[in-house]
């Protein structure tokens, strides 16, 4: 997998932006994925307020450790020659993708998470 790229789920799509593949793998790395979700009421108190931003990436970080959900993730996509993270926040630099993102690349270099 090269590095994961961040997009907003509502951007227009790009060249290379991982839109080839089929139907049936997107949806397979959909549901995989529905793991990753962060607790509803982290993410409420969250509120993509900047100021809790380093409170919400530490527990993100440490749920995602403890259910082992993004080191499988990282395994699957391990063969993917392009991954893309959606997200609908409108805050490009503090939201759950960006701690998603940092994870799955440290999966990917050997540090994981």
């Amino acid at each position: 997998m090269n590095h994961p790229r961040l997009r907003m789920a509502t951007a227009s799509s790009s060249t290379g932006s991982g839109r080839g593949a089929s139907r049936k793998r997107q949806r397979t790395l959909t549901n995989g994925a529905r793991t990753l979700r962060l607790a509803l009421r982290a993410r409420r108190e969250f509120g993509h307020d900047p100021a809790r931003f380093g409170e919400f990436r530490e527990r993100y970080r440490a749920e995602l450790a403890a259910s082992g959900a993004a080191q499988a993730l990282a395994r699957r996509l391990a063969d993917q020659p392009v991954v893309t993270l959606l997200y609908a926040a409108h805050d490009t630099r503090d939201n759950q993708a960006v701690v998603l993102k940092e994870v799955l690349e440290e999966h990917q270099t050997g540090g994981g998470a």
